[in-house]
């Protein structure tokens, strides 16, 4: 799934010469990046990702997408959703859709 989600990176910025600073995935692809790569997705890493990383629900979200967001606060939430975003190690986490995991 990594090889996945580099890809991913790679094509969009070379689609819009932009790097994507965000990556959709869902709880499931989430936990085992944690489990397969725990130096860089652990609790304990102390790898600046250089990506924000947003959980979504499987269903809205079967697989890894990227995307640039401006800025992650000025992101067109909802205040009620606002209140769902996580700063973990420095790296900003919304729980949209399920939040369990």
């Amino acid at each position: 799934m990594l090889d996945q989600i580099l890809r991913a990176f790679s094509n969009y910025e070379r689609k819009h010469n932009l790097t994507a600073n965000v990556l959709d995935i869902n709880h499931r692809q989430y936990n085992e990046l944690v489990h397969n790569y725990p130096s860089i997705f652990g609790d304990d890493s102390e790898v600046a990702l250089g990506f924000h990383i947003c959980l979504h629900s499987e269903q809205d979200q079967p697989h890894p997408g990227v995307r640039r967001m401006a800025t992650w606060y000025e992101a067109p939430v909802a205040k009620r959703e606002r209140a769902k975003m996580l700063d973990v190690q420095g790296i900003k986490i919304m729980l949209k859709g399920s939040t369990h995991g």
